[in-house]
């Protein structure tokens, strides 16, 4: 092993069986190896620090621009639990996390106020901010980080230590690195197979992947395959690991750049090219055996002559690619199957302009639009089973008769569409303060845009800055719907 050798003490611990997982309860009490059934059975759920990230955000979100200092504000938003959690980070009871750290730093104030400049605690949060960001997913009882991960935090330990090699355990652990340290030894020892992500990411950093994977090697191999294969994004459920479509369209996407300009309809040429399960997929779609998805229909829509060749006209499976080509993009947040206000909004918005003048009164009409869990979100916020969020109050407000058909005089749901929507009527909707643009964009897509780019949108969207709907969305504007009188 030359100057890479481990004695016998290092090698128990870097196959030694990990330690139970440390997991924080609802006000972050620290407990081990606790687990509930639910987060058992959900695989690679959100972590609990990423739910609590989130949850400031969407505290911020309702609060602004105040600070998250009274508690009476947090519960009349439904954020006491939120508010008990940075109070007991402000105090140093919990550590924070990376995800906690960087949602705050994107906060105006918060940080500060959180972790005020000469507090004992702002080294911890200073800390966190510039560590690396954990994505593990869990199995059984432990948390096992994935190559994506590793991925990142190989990136992070080459940043740290450069122009240096990762030879020294000392260093590493100087750095917070001393595990990473220990999976490129695991890695050159042939311990564990390496990821794609992170043959590609040591392929990237001078000197490292000869130095993990020296020529000769008889673990070399394991890494140039790894190099050169599509790049997995597989979820965990129960047992099996079940790709989504969005991996799939990525896989699709890739395999046509290695065998462009052939079609796919070679079982061989797709082995060549590390790509038999695309080619099964491709094949289980053109047969109907399974259900094309959005992100499929609008990568196979982009390849000459894919969609073609798949889906060739006068199939029974056509429609299915044409409805998916046409219906919303699905970006749901897993926290079991939740999707957030930013969501709901969007898809409002899609199922009123498939209605047009309609309102949403019928489940039949609902379904053949693809919008049937739309109709039954709406039902949900009517009978108050839900609470409306900002954005879907946004966008409500702004669609004729659509508010008071959800939310009706005297019923106890309007309360709180009240609370949350804007005090402006569709007739006067303005966009970052701009005039309503022309009257060839229906209110329906002027209150999407607000609804997406306003202040008050989450600072994870990531939207387009706030701007009227030909500039910040570009299209060909629609045919003015009539008006229901």
């Amino acid at each position: 092993m030359g100057e890479f050798a481990f004695e016998d003490r290092q090698l128990d611990e870097l196959f030694s069986v990990p330690a139970a997982p440390v997991v924080e309860d609802a006000e972050g009490r620290r407990r081990e190896g606790e687990e509930s059934a639910t987060e058992a059975a959900a695989g690679p759920a959100i972590t609990l620090h990423q739910r609590w990230a989130a949850k400031i955000s969407e505290y911020h979100d309702q609060v602004q621009p105040k600070l998250p200092n009274s508690r009476t504000r947090a519960e009349s938003v439904g954020h006491v639990d939120t508010y008990k959690r940075l109070s007991r980070l402000k105090r140093g009871e919990v550590r924070v996390s990376v995800e906690e750290a960087r949602a705050l730093s994107s906060l105006p104030g918060w940080s500060s106020f959180v972790f005020p400049e000469g507090s004992e605690f702002r080294v911890q949060y200073e800390a966190a901010l510039s560590g690396p960001l954990p994505v593990s997913v869990r199995q059984g009882n432990r948390l096992v980080r994935g190559g994506q991960e590793w991925a990142g935090r190989i990136s992070d330990y080459h940043d740290r230590i450069q122009p240096e090699l990762p030879k020294s355990e000392k260093l590493a652990k100087s750095f917070g690195h001393e595990g990473t340290y220990q999976r490129l030894a695991k890695l050159r020892i042939g311990a564990v197979r390496v990821s794609v992500e992170e043959a590609r990411v040591l392929s990237s950093l001078p000197g490292w992947s000869s130095f993990v994977f020296p020529e000769g090697s008889e673990f070399r191999a394991q890494y140039e395959a790894a190099l050169s294969g599509p790049l997995p994004v597989s979820v965990r459920q129960g047992n099996r690991l079940v790709r989504g479509g969005q991996e799939w369209a990525g896989r699709i996407s890739d395999y046509h750049d290695r065998i462009q300009p052939e079609l796919p309809n070679s079982r061989t040429r797709a082995e060549s090219v590390g790509h038999v399960d695309t080619y099964k997929r491709l094949s289980s779609l053109k047969r109907g055996a399974v259900r094309v998805s959005v992100e499929e229909a609008r990568v196979l829509s982009s390849l000459p002559g894919w969609s073609s060749f798949v889906f060739p006209e006068g199939s029974e499976f056509r429609v299915q690619y044409e409805a998916a080509l046409s219906g919303p993009s699905l970006v749901s947040v897993r926290q079991g199957k939740r999707r957030g206000g930013q969501e709901w909004a969007g898809r409002i918005s899609d199922y009123c302009g498939r209605l047009k003048s309609e309102l949403p009164i019928g489940r039949k009409l609902a379904k053949s639009l693809g919008h049937e869990d739309t109709y039954a979100r709406l039902m949900s916020l009517r009978r108050g089973a839900v609470k409306v969020s900002v954005e879907e109050a946004r966008v409500l407000s702004s669609l004729p008769g659509w508010s008071s058909h959800v939310f009706p005089e005297g019923s106890e749901a309007r309360a709180r569409y009240l609370e949350v929507s804007p005090q402006v009527s569709p007739d006067a909707l303005t966009v970052a303060g701009e005039a309503a643009p022309s009257t060839n964009y229906e209110p329906w897509e002027i209150a999407l845009v607000a609804a997406l780019t306003s202040p008050g949108a989450s600072p994870q969207s990531g939207g387009p800055s706030a701007q009227p709907p030909p500039v910040a969305y570009p299209r060909v504007p629609s045919t003015p719907a009539p008006v229901r009188r």
